[in-house]
């Protein structure tokens, strides 16, 4: 498939003829556990925060300490996505998905023995590694179990996936907590991941692949992002000299490595598909748009608290306007993406946002009802957005850099969501969230992206690509 599309809006977004998926009912068994294996994942990732705490109480350490629980996960999973992908384009992806599901629920289940702070940070880096062996293969397993014309359907199930057990994991995690020990929080996990296992046999049939695996790209590419991180975050306790020099030494580690994989027919960190307009601008809207959609979660209840005066509870009513407007427009975008170029469904969605994030930064007064429809509006902007953009990355990629391409789009969000975390407490700290400024700036990223959207389909000499 040239990078342009094929004719017809309802092909641009196709991979090429043929690619039909698995053959009915195996492909509903495939389908169920990389859904099971997602929500695995996703409460292994965002339950845990609810029970800090509890493990701050049990283990007698300080609650400071207790939040390298949830950091050492976080960073340990953007680090290791992208290299654990090309690993899985070598090994095969269904036994890198299956080593990953098993790592994620032993070390879990070990976490029944620990007695202090540091084993457990190190079942932590465990789990974040099986976690990232199944993520980073699970959107290449996806795009060859789907045929390619309900690919997007495919996608908006799994964001539907994480957007419900995203919004669960703190009420399960609270429900588990008032009956047994912080331990079965972290095991609440373990069923959805059994289960995967089991239905992991309906996955597609391995296919390795010749090269092997370049441990040295792997190790500069994760001393690049650690230093990156280290610089931009406030809390690890930098001087500004030290975090100066971080981010000279992740620049002066990214050009090496840039220059590295640019020589190799098969890079570890997926050059080859940055460079491709399409991508790369998707890539970097992805980055800007999961940036903006953090910092709104993180803000917004500070300043409903601090400007507007709502209580705990109101706050809690009108944040869940977000992951329930995900919910709902996730799946339509997803359906619409198979038909309609993800360039415009994108643009669409950044439009929308801006507008609902300076509508935000408007209000200095009004009820509860005036935040629920900025937001909701908020959240289809980014919904649309994301849902068609995972789609957009999967189909314009070589088949066989289908993990690569996968790892792409879960390393842009978490990176874009760490980012967007240390902008709001940058914003905090600063003591502006009161000012409408702070959202202003949030809309000037969105609309960034929006801009990324357009100018994927530019080509030289004017003619317009597919997206």
């Amino acid at each position: 498939m040239r990078e342009g599309g094929v004719s017809g809006n309802s092909a641009r977004d196709a991979p090429p003829e043929g690619q039909e998926g698995l053959p009915v009912p195996r492909r509903y068994w495939a389908i169920a556990g990389l859904c099971l294996s997602t929500a695995a994942i996703v409460l292994d990732g965002a339950v845990v925060a609810v029970a800090l705490p509890t493990i701050t109480r049990d283990l007698g350490i300080s609650p400071s300490s207790s939040v390298h629980v949830v950091t050492i996960y976080q960073l340990v999973a953007v680090v290791s996505l992208i290299p654990m992908a090309a690993l899985g384009d070598r090994l095969g992806y269904r036994a890198v998905y299956r080593f990953g599901l098993s790592l994620l629920t032993v070390s879990v289940l070990l976490c029944f023995f620990v007695k202090g702070l540091i084993p457990l940070l190190m079942l932590r880096f465990a789990q974040a590694i099986g976690a990232s062996l199944s993520l980073s293969v699970s959107s290449a397993l996806l795009r060859e179990v789907y045929p390619a014309r309900i690919l997007g359907r495919g996608l908006a199930l799994n964001s539907m996936i994480v957007s419900v057990f995203t919004s669960v994991a703190p009420t399960l995690g609270g429900a588990i907590l008032a009956y047994a020990r912080w331990p079965m929080v972290f095991a609440s996990a373990v069923p959805f991941a059994l289960a995967a296992l089991l239905l992991s046999r309906s996955m597609p049939d391995p296919v390795r692949r010749s090269g092997s695996f370049d441990f040295g790209a792997a190790l500069l590419y994760g001393c690049t992002m650690a230093m990156l991180f280290g610089a931009m975050d406030g809390n690890v306790g930098f001087d500004p000299v030290a975090r100066v020099a971080l981010l000279a030494g992740a620049i002066l580690l990214g050009l090496n490595l840039y220059r590295r994989e640019s020589r190799r027919e098969r890079p570890v960190i997926p050059v080859d598909l940055l460079r491709q307009p399409v991508l790369g601008l998707s890539a970097l809207g992805s980055v800007l748009c999961f940036m903006a959609s953090m910092a709104v979660i993180v803000m917004l209840p500070f300043r409903l608290e601090m400007l507007h005066g709502f209580t705990t509870p109101q706050i809690g009513l009108i944040m869940s306007i977000w992951p329930l407007t995900t919910l709902v427009v996730a799946p339509v975008v997803g359906l619409l993406s198979d038909r309609i170029p993800a360039r415009l469904i994108g643009t669409v969605g950044m439009a929308v946002a801006t507008l609902a994030l300076c509508l935000l930064a408007e209000m200095d007064r009004g009820g509860a009802a005036d935040f629920y429809w900025r937001l909701a509006l908020c959240a289809f902007g980014f919904a649309c957005f994301t849902a068609s953009n995972a789609r957009l990355i999967l189909a314009h990629s070589p088949r066989d850099r289908a993990a690569s391409a996968g790892s792409l789009i879960s390393t842009a969000r978490l990176t874009g969501q760490s980012m967007g975390a240390i902008l709001a407490g940058t914003v905090l700290s600063a003591g502006a969230i009161a000012s409408g400024g702070s959202f202003y700036l949030l809309a000037a990223l969105t609309a960034l992206t929006g801009l990324c959207s357009v100018s994927r389909g530019a080509k030289p000499g004017g003619q317009s690509a597919a997206q």
